[in-house]
């Protein structure tokens, strides 16, 4: 378990490295998820993204952390497959995040039966991610630190899609994602990025325990 920690400790470190230019500020986000399929699954996901403020419309998001709790398993996605967006609103009283993860999902917790063990491995996407809604505007439509702080501290409207493929379970497709932006509590930074790395050394598990099986089972057939 120490080694554990440690080596989530040293992605910890690579991933602050790897979030650009000091600059860089950060958002949090969190609320609940429901599958478009009935009876709906509702889940709890957070999302914490590291972005580079621009003075233009867009700001580029060079790294984020997407996790959703269902029944007490935790998903989550760390690696983008390119740059996200912050995409400031016409009416300046939002912004939309655009983000497309690498999969699959790094798993904590028992797969419930009838969920595939590789969940997002072939699109893992926060489409359109709508944070804003209050008032008063911000005065210009760019997306700098002072803008989107603002926004996201008056916002009343928190709500987007999430698609993956392979789903969760069968028949789904996406989530509906939730929240109530002003009963947000933004964790300490050291818990943010050790999410991150837990989430990272997990993911490398993942992928290693299922290289393994395959050469095991390639060698069997070859024996």
């Amino acid at each position: 378990m120490i080694k554990f920690f440690k080596a989530a400790l040293a992605a910890c470190v690579a991933i602050v490295a790897a979030a650009g230019p000091a600059s860089a500020a950060m958002v949090y986000l969190s609320g609940s998820s429901e599958d478009n399929t009935a009876p709906l699954n509702v889940s709890a996901w957070t999302l914490s993204l590291v972005y580079t403020p621009s003075t233009g419309t867009t700001a580029v998001v060079n790294s984020a952390v997407f996790s959703v709790n269902r029944a007490g398993t935790q998903y989550v996605w760390n690696t983008l497959e390119a740059p996200g967006e912050i995409f400031m609103a016409a009416s300046k009283t939002a912004y939309d995040v655009t983000l497309k993860f690498q999969g699959p999902a790094a798993i904590n917790g028992p797969v419930p039966a009838g969920d595939p063990t590789d969940v997002g491995s072939f699109q893992a996407d926060i489409d359109t991610l709508t944070v804003g809604g209050g008032l008063p505007a911000v005065a210009a439509r760019e997306a700098t630190l002072a803008n989107i702080t603002q926004l996201t501290a008056s916002a009343t409207v928190l709500q987007g899609k999430f698609h993956a493929d392979p789903f969760f379970r069968a028949g789904g497709g996406f989530l509906r994602l939730n929240g109530d932006p002003a009963g947000i509590t933004v964790p300490e930074p050291g818990s943010m990025l050790l999410l991150s790395g837990l989430g990272l050394v997990a993911g490398r598990r993942v992928i290693a325990r299922r290289r393994q099986q395959k050469a095991k089972a390639e060698s069997e057939t070859a024996a």
